[in-house]
């Protein structure tokens, strides 16, 4: 019975970490934390495919800081277990592109690295420890009112919008 138990919540805790996508349009963005996630289609045009016509849009993915301070994601705050991935806010899916023709079927927006001032120790040639002011980072963030952007191609079947759903991978808090 035990190991039945422990299995169940192992296997439920790892649903309940996992990041739902969400579905978004152009009108409709998603707000989390102050941060809108969204995207935009700067153009539109139909190209051929195999003897077959699809849709081709240049989107732009987004995340705006709509709040009024800052957001920081600290080291040690990710919601994800790969360090590389600290960093990255969201992830935008694109349930129906065909990623023909080189193209994307996805994009992310990451934050900007954040910096401090600090006191470090540290010893010269001679061995000698002294304290010197260093710049060291501490996380990544984006501050009041900024947009970051990623610009993708997508091709759907013809006379289709894109589908894009939308993943929050980092929770952010204030500064």
């Amino acid at each position: 019975m035990k190991p039945v138990f422990i299995l169940s919540f192992l296997v439920a805790s790892l649903f309940a970490g996992a990041q739902q996508s969400k579905p978004i349009t152009e009108e409709d963005p998603l707000e989390v934390d102050g941060i809108e996630y969204g995207f935009a289609i700067r153009n539109a045009s139909t190209r051929e495919v195999g003897n077959k016509d699809f849709s081709r849009y240049e989107v732009t993915f987004y995340a705006t800081n709509k709040s009024q301070c800052s957001r920081v994601i600290l080291f040690g705050q990710s919601m994800s277990p790969f360090e590389s991935d600290v960093k990255l806010l969201a992830k935008f899916d694109c349930i129906n592109a065909t990623g023909a023709r080189l193209t994307s079927k996805s994009g992310e927006v990451s934050a900007k690295p954040m910096f401090v001032n600090a006191k470090v120790n540290t010893k010269d040639d001679k061995g000698k420890s002294f304290v010197e002011m260093q710049k060291v980072q501490i996380g990544f963030y984006v501050g009041i009112g900024e947009t970051i952007e990623q610009n993708v191609i997508l091709i759907v079947p013809l006379n289709s919008k894109p589908d894009v759903r939308v993943r929050v991978l980092n929770s952010v808090s204030t500064l």
